[in-house]
Order: C-alpha cells, then sequence, then structure tokens
C-alpha cells in the first residue's frame, strides 16, 4: 500500500503559537517539559495515498458551519439553531418529550440521539481535508498518570469519516466530524520513558507495550486506515 506520511506537532500546534507560560492549562505539568515531551514522542502518522478524508484545522471547520438541532418528537424535527462563527454557541432547547428536560449544546448525551445539536457537514472540498500537510495540526493534552509519569495525548481532526468494509465503501456508517487519538504513557521523571501506547478505535482502546512498537528516532510509526483514520 502506498502511504503518505504526516508531520509531527510543532510548537505551535501545541500551545496556540504565543509564548508558553509557566502552567497555562493548569494541569501541574510546566508548559515546557509539556512541550518538550510531546514533541519527543509525537508520532509519525501515515495514510493511504487514496485517503478521501484527511486532516484539517478545527478553527478552520468552524469558519463555515451551522449549528441544528433535532429532536425526534419535535416539530418541526429539524431547525436552524443559529449560525457556527469560529464557536459552538452555548444553547439550550427542549427535547419535546415529557420528562426529557433541557438539551444542552455544550454536553447533553443521548444515546439513541433522539435529541441533539449537530453542525453541518459541508461540502466535499471541505470534508476532504487540508491537502497542505502544514494544517495538519495534532492537538496534545497531557496529564500525570497512575506511573508517577505522564500520559500525552495526540489528537487530530477530521471533517468527515468515510467507513470501508473489506475495501469497499460502506456508507451507512460514515459521520461528519471525526476526532482519533494515540496516547503514549511515560514512566516517572526526570527521564520519562515511555512505557506504554494506547490506539484509540471506535469501540476500543488497545494497550501495548512502548517494547512493541515500531519507532524512528524514538517517534512511533503509526499507519492510520483509510477513511476511518484508527490505528
Amino acid at each position: 500500500m502506498a502511504v503518505a506520511p504526516a508531520l509531527w506537532i510543532n510548537k505551535a500546534a501545541a500551545v496556540g503559537g504565543d509564548l508558553p507560560r509557566p502552567d497555562r492549562d493548569n494541569n501541574g505539568i510546566p508548559d515546557s517539559l509539556e512541550l518538550r515531551l510531546a514533541n519527543l514522542y509525537a508520532p509519525v502518522l501515515f495514510y493511504s495515498a487514496d485517503e478521501p478524508n484527511l486532516p484539517t484545522r478545527v478553527d478552520a471547520f468552524l469558519k463555515n458551519r451551522q449549528l441544528w438541532f433535532y429532536g425526534k418528537y419535535c416539530v418541526p424535527d429539524r431547525s436552524f439553531a443559529g449560525r457556527v462563527n469560529g464557536e459552538i454557541p452555548r444553547l439550550t432547547l427542549p427535547g419535546c418529550r415529557a420528562g426529557s428536560g433541557p438539551i444542552d449544546s455544550y454536553g447533553t448525551w443521548s444515546a439513541d440521539k433522539s435529541a441533539t445539536f449537530y453542525l453541518n457537514t459541508g461540502s466535499w472540498p471541505e470534508l476532504h481535508g487540508s491537502i497542505d500537510p502544514a494544517n495538519w495540526v495534532t492537538y496534545v493534552h497531557s496529564y500525570w498518570n497512575e506511573l508517577g509519569g505522564i500520559t500525552l495525548q495526540y489528537w487530530r481532526f477530521y471533517a468527515f469519516n468515510t467507513s470501508y468494509w473489506a475495501g469497499v465503501h460502506f456508507n451507512a456508517l460514515d459521520h461528519g466530524g471525526d476526532w482519533e487519538a494515540i496516547h503514549v504513557v511515560l514512566g516517572p521523571g526526570p527521564a520519562y520513558p515511555a512505557q506504554q501506547i494506547r490506539l484509540l478505535g471506535h469501540r476500543q482502546i488497545v494497550t501495548e507495550s512502548w517494547k512493541r512498537v515500531k519507532v524512528e528516532d524514538g517517534h512511533p510509526l503509526i499507519l492510520c486506515t483509510k477513511g476511518g483514520h484508527t490505528s
């Protein structure tokens, strides 16, 4: 299979582009340490040469989005809630069913999606993602773990998920807005050696010993599934 390598994280992607402060996100880990470790262990991702949905920036995706509301028991069941303009607005609407309570655009979860806010998916050029690797931003979140070290979460955003089964497009599972992640679990400092890697799938998280990971200069080499982007 032909693959195209992605870029790994840079300082602008990690901290928003301006100079780091001692602990800007208040997670108890100095920003300088987070940034150093994030770059030290950042994964190198590989995509199929014919990948239908490349990564993109969240801020670019949100520029042209519309927020809609779907309520299975509402009339009409779909209604326009507002324009996003770079940031999803905080809204609440009734679920139109006795006892359902208000539906919050920032957190209400519906098991069967019977009442939910959603974003329009956009046009095909947007769904395809960016052809410029400079826009393949990796977002990083880190926290102290149970080993006494730090876990690094590397996230990428895709405007769309195109589903395949045995190499055939299976559109019943297609969906817009796709986050995928790789976690690198580090041991205690000051060296913070890599101990495990965690690969997030659509239904489970696979944990492997770092000894089983293929690396290049300390960076794990990750092959992403076509369309679905899991590792």
